[in-house]
């Protein structure tokens, strides 16, 4: 395998993104497990205020991205329906708020 990213705090490896010979990629987290218990990835995420804070600020960065939909020249398509969809997701999320927990779901 070869390693993506891969990121430590204080000597301790925080996670580890690999990728295989088919392209796969492969996400290992703390004590090596990936993605097996997220019950305990939430508890490290509430009880940890700096895992929280890296999360969080991360979540925040990624809801602000601008979204645009292109065609396969790479010019951008006017009024997309699919740009529109995740603009509004529903009635009660914005595009932000949306997207936060998205990456927030994914991160803790």
């Amino acid at each position: 395998m070869i390693v993506e990213k891969s990121i430590s705090l204080f000597g301790v490896n925080i996670y580890r993104v690999e990728r295989d010979r088919l392209g796969k990629m492969h996400y290992t987290w703390f004590d090596g497990s990936a993605y097996v218990d997220n019950g305990k990835y939430l508890d490290m995420y509430l009880t940890n205020p700096v895992l929280s804070t890296i999360v969080n600020f991360g979540a925040q960065y990624y809801s602000q991205m601008r979204i645009t939909h292109v065609d396969k020249s790479g010019k951008e398509i006017e009024n997309s329906p699919y740009v529109k969809l995740l603009s509004t997701p529903n009635y009660f999320q914005s595009k932000e708020d949306f997207f936060f927990q998205q990456m927030w779901f994914l991160s803790a």
